[in-house]
């Protein structure tokens, strides 16, 4: 008989057209392909970003755990096990092919067959995104279908190392099992580590101040969050990047004002901020006075009122000036198309515009949601003494006054007065007992507040440093303080601990970690939670079968590290590991292949 000698070409094609001939392969192939093609449509008409996330983590969950896992076992078992029965394995090698050759063969169409339904998953979400969004695609789509190709790319490569061994050393019934077993771990291993997680979130931590070393307490939570609020900053993972790093930086900057160290100070800051910030950094203040006039009838009088026998119903007049305002948002647009600005500034004042249209489109009445921040950056103008040319001492006239018309009397009106009228006007909260306050049963205080007080630009500034206040003073109580070292923080580190210990032996842990860290999420609805105060979820779009990466709360001299953000074990060197391990099974099971008996 004469010996044929087949080429590395010949035997591709060959293993091609076999497997191309099972029907069991076509369909499981279209399955997954239809699979998806429609999860791709899905997810490149919904118009939430973090829903986006969530039903792209989820596909890449189905499709490793399930459809990847089912398709390696699947054509490894025709090519190693079925063919190997039917004796395709015995014709071939008895050909003068030798046993090297065909592995390495039977191995790259296997690699082939698998890459190519990967990469066909990359291309439907990249066309159909792009077909669906007029040509246009995110950055937030590049980044999560790369990182899923890359990644899955590196795990298929690992899983058919892995089969391909264990066939070899334990045999296809073992295989089997062992895969099936490993396939239903893949949905639940991350849970232990994410329960004991929990635990840790009821832990009170206890601090000295460092002003004068009373103790305070911080829950872990409240801790960990502030920190990783830094952490998300300082990489820009934050919706409205721009105006909240600058917000971040002043708030952060202790040294220059230690009102920002501690809520009850901070509220004793507004005309600092209102200068420092708004005004000398950002120039959205109109420094120039604005005089205002209104009337009204009586229905609440001041004990100075009171004394000049001023009644309730009695018609009054109202007239004050404000020395500088909130500039509007016309104002705010010219300054972003001006030549003036550098582009920093442009930007952070894009940030703030488009805050702004996000509050008055989520709120039917934004000042009147925000009412209780009304006063905070209304800064009424003083009269003085001044000299005049001949050097006498003149006063200037009295400009914040309320007058009775019935009385002919005037009184000085503050800016706690014009507060209560205006939180009667829009909102219809009673003033205090000792304070001025006026009917609206007709509405038309209401209307006048609409017209000449809607500062939504105000607004907005005084809504975003609540929202940035509460985490940068945690953050300075939680780096700037030292931290009593009791049971509570010892029962802490021994749960992270235990969850180090399990993740690092958690070979699920060092597999989707480096997913999870490098796909990221939508980071453009990472924002605070508009109903609140100040509340922001950093973990609304993690998927509760999926790890992510944590850090842990590292002490330096008694104090948490102020990066410790940064102190973590990268996925990317675990990752390597399990590739170098694979290589070493690949390695053992082609010297297993050319000594295991095929007749």
């Amino acid at each position: 008989m004469k010996e044929i000698n087949l080429k590395t070409r010949d035997i591709l094609k060959f293993s091609f057209r076999i497997l191309f001939t099972e029907k069991t392969y076509i369909i499981f192939f279209t399955i997954i392909n239809i699979f998806s093609i429609l999860v791709a449509i899905v997810f490149a008409n919904t118009s939430i970003g973090k829903i986006k996330n969530q039903i792209f983590d989820f596909y890449v969950i189905i499709f490793i755990n399930v459809f990847l896992f089912l398709l390696i076992l699947r054509v490894i078992n025709f090519f190693f096990i079925r063919k190997s029965e039917d004796k395709t394995i015995f014709i071939i090698l008895s050909n003068t092919v030798s046993r090297m050759k065909f592995f390495l063969c039977e191995y790259l169409t296997i690699l082939i067959i698998i890459s190519f339904s990967v990469v066909l998953s990359f291309l439907s979400f990249n066309i159909i995104y792009l077909i669906s969004n007029d040509f246009e695609i995110t950055n937030f789509v590049i980044r999560k279908t790369s990182v899923f190709l890359g990644f899955t790319l590196i795990l298929t490569i690992c899983l058919i190392n892995f089969i391909i061994f264990l066939i070899f050393f334990a045999g296809a019934q073992p295989t089997l099992i062992i895969s099936t077993i490993l396939m239903s771990l893949s949905f639940i291993a991350n849970i232990p580590a994410k329960l004991i997680e929990t635990k840790t979130s009821n832990i009170n931590f206890t601090f000295n101040d460092p002003k004068n070393n009373t103790p305070f307490a911080l829950s872990s939570n409240d801790v960990y969050d502030s920190i990783n609020f830094q952490n998300i900053l300082k990489y820009e993972n934050i919706k409205y990047k721009n105006l909240s790093k600058a917000i971040n930086n002043y708030f952060t900057n202790y040294q220059e004002n230690e009102d920002f160290t501690d809520l009850d100070t901070f509220k004793n800051s507004n005309k600092y901020r209102y200068t420092s910030f708004w005004n000398n950094y950002l120039n959205v203040i109109n420094n120039k006075q604005k005089n205002y006039k209104f009337n009204g009838i009586l229905s609440s009088l001041n004990s100075s009122a009171k004394a000049k026998n001023w009644k309730e119903n009695d018609p009054v007049s109202i007239e004050f000036t404000l020395e500088s305002y909130f500039k509007d948002e016309n104002e705010i647009k010219d300054m972003i198309n001006s030549n003036e600005l550098d582009s920093e500034k442009k930007l952070i004042l894009q940030d703030l515009l488009d805050l702004t249209n996000q509050f008055k489109t989520y709120f039917i009445d934004f000042k009147k949601e925000k009412s209780d921040l009304f006063s905070d950056f209304i800064f009424f103008y003083e009269p003085k003494t001044i000299k005049n040319k001949i050097g006498v001492v003149d006063e200037e006239k009295e400009i914040n006054f309320i007058k009775n018309e019935n009385l002919n009397q005037s009184l000085p009106f503050t800016k706690i007065d014009l507060n209560n009228i205006f939180q009667w006007a829009v909102k219809k909260i009673s003033a205090s007992k000792d304070s001025f306050q006026l009917w609206d049963n007709d509405h038309k205080l209401e209307k006048y507040f609409d017209e000449y007080f809607s500062f939504p630009i105000m607004f907005s500034a005084r809504v975003v440093e609540e929202y940035f206040i509460h985490y940068t003073v945690n953050y300075y109580n939680s780096v700037y303080s030292r931290i009593v070292q009791n049971d509570e923080f010892k029962k802490y580190q021994n749960n992270m601990s235990t969850i180090n210990i399990l993740n690092s032996i958690n070979p699920f842990y060092d597999t989707w970690s480096f997913y999870t860290k490098y796909s990221g999420f939508y980071f453009d609805d990472i924002w605070f939670n508009i109903d609140t105060s100040s509340s922001i979820s950093l973990i609304e779009q993690e998927n509760l079968f999926l790890p992510y990466v944590r850090f842990n709360l590292n002490l330096d001299n008694k104090n948490i590290k102020k990066d410790t953000y940064d102190e973590y074990l990268d996925p990317a060197i675990l990752i390597s590991i399990i590739l170098v391990v694979a290589i070493c099974l690949y390695i053992l099971s082609i010297y297993k292949f050319t000594k295991v008996d095929v007749n």
